[in-house]
């Protein structure tokens, strides 16, 4: 893998457009992905409050743009103090939301770094067993957004996750999994509330990632050693 950096470009937030109107010239030198640094800076903005409404989180970034393409992290060496984007370290706080946004969304190539490592793991161990299907998005608070995974053949579990920064951070979406669904019952993946029964037409309220109860990949999330 080669990995190249361009550091002179205007400073008018429109280098990713420029990019992406470049895409078939740098296709044919082998460039096929690129790091998606304008989302990594908006999880640093949420982070520390310079940014509030969730709906914006995607927003002119690469991950918008050209998802097939787009290398999606919170923190990586780089992030890290004495280092050249150390000025965008994303707090604590934050760091379990925006490591849900990129590995269990369908879009994008998630690497994982730097940040919460138990948490992080559960995230990886979720989106392995259930982050399948179709997927429906609900960004339609500026305090909670969400999305629903509806399972695959292979995959049939299905998943919903509720992003929240609201006062308390618990908010609740009423998200639809698939009627295919219907009667199941579904729980927290990560701690707190689920979200009960899945209704007749495949709805149901969530409050943070949850997924069927009975599920037996779930027992795995306590086998990680984070402490390797």
């Amino acid at each position: 893998m080669l990995q190249g950096f361009e550091w002179y470009v205007k400073k008018d937030e429109q280098h990713w457009r420029r990019l992406n109107g470049q895409l078939e010239k740098l296709s044919a030198i082998g460039v096929i992905s690129i790091f998606n640094t304008p989302l990594q800076t908006k999880f640093h903005q949420f982070a520390v409050g310079e940014q509030t409404d969730l709906r914006t989180v995607l927003d002119n970034t690469w991950l918008s743009i050209q998802p097939d393409q787009a290398v999606t992290y919170v923190m990586n060496h780089d992030t890290q103090e004495g280092q050249v984007l150390s000025m965008l370290i994303v707090e604590g706080w934050f760091i379990p939301l925006a490591y849900a946004l990129i590995l269990l969304r369908e879009a994008g190539y998630p690497t994982t770094g730097l940040g919460l490592a138990k948490q992080i793991a559960d995230l990886a161990m979720a989106r392995k067993y259930f982050a399948y299907g179709t997927q429906t998005d609900y960004f339609n608070d500026a305090d909670a957004i969400g999305w629903a995974r509806q399972g695959s053949s292979d995959h049939p579990e299905g998943l919903a996750v509720v992003m929240s920064n609201a006062q308390g951070g618990i908010s609740t979406l009423t998200m639809n999994v698939g009627v295919h669904h219907a009667g199941e019952t579904w729980s927290g993946l990560f701690g707190g509330e689920g979200a009960g029964t899945i209704a007749e037409d495949g709805s149901a309220d969530f409050v943070a990632g949850a997924a069927k109860a009975d599920a037996g990949q779930r027992a795995e999330f306590d086998s990680w050693d984070v402490d390797i």
